[in-house]
């Protein structure tokens, strides 16, 4: 019997907008370099800064792939400011991240049927979770979460950057389902992407929804998908179908 509901974050439930790469650098970078000066570091001229960070972000992310573990931006930022010879400690790592946090929200937006289908679905008693692939610090997407009337419905949220491992490795799914006391039989898996959503959920033996966008509606899928949804807002049926199956 379906039990659990786990939602994918990225073009799921909230979309981040990252193509814009230089603007999105800008935004974190900027305010991390101000409060470094204003804490009496010296820190070169931004536009060395900002590379610097470019640069060391790539290097992190490149690892991350060939090791398949998660990149953790706080590390990363860390180990970039300690090649500046900055070495700060571990309550001036907190106080830049307070201003970099901020600055990354302003590249979310939920979707529009985010809050009224997750309220559908928690009212019929389904377990509700959130795996999701990200750079960025829980409590920053923790914060969004919370400030869009989110968070209180997934009392289960794990991120790679937390854990280390990346979807579609199946320790992550495992860890948010043993988080929930689920079989993967008894939950659905609900994503944008064939590989790491789909692929990873079914492996595992989870039922899997495919949340559908522009482009990716005329690609051949190599791997399918139990259901495929244009919107969120199809999703309760598809999962009482589930249930009563």
């Amino acid at each position: 019997m379906m039990q659990a509901i786990l939602f994918d974050l990225g073009d799921t439930l909230i979309h981040f907008e990252t193509a814009d790469h230089k603007r999105l650098l800008d935004a974190t970078a900027r305010p991390v370099y101000d409060e470094l000066c204003g804490m009496g570091y010296q820190p070169p001229a931004y536009e060395a800064y900002s590379r610097v960070m470019k640069w060391q972000f790539l290097r992190a992310y490149f690892w991350s792939r060939v090791r398949r573990r998660e990149v953790r931006a706080i590390p990363t930022v860390s180990h970039a400011h300690k090649s500046m010879r900055m070495y700060l400690n571990d309550e001036e790592n907190a106080r830049i991240s307070s201003r970099a946090i901020p600055a990354v929200r302003q590249f979310f937006t939920k979707d529009a049927h985010a809050n009224e289908i997750v309220a559908e679905l928690a009212g019929e008693g389904y377990k509700l979770g959130i795996i999701s692939n990200t750079v960025l610090p829980g409590e920053s997407i923790d914060g969004y979460l919370d400030q869009e009337g989110l968070l209180s419905y997934f009392p289960v949220r794990v991120y790679s950057s937390e854990v280390g491992y990346m979807k579609p490795d199946r320790r992550i799914f495992r860890i948010a389902l043993n988080e929930m006391n689920v079989a993967p039989s008894d939950a659905v898996f609900i994503g944008d992407r064939l590989d790491n959503d789909v692929g990873g959920a079914s492996r595992l033996g989870m039922k899997t929804i495919l949340v559908v966008h522009g482009e990716e509606k005329r690609r051949r899928w190599a791997r399918r998908p139990d259901h495929v949804v244009y919107t969120l807002s199809d999703i309760p049926a598809i999962v009482r179908k589930l249930k009563v199956g």
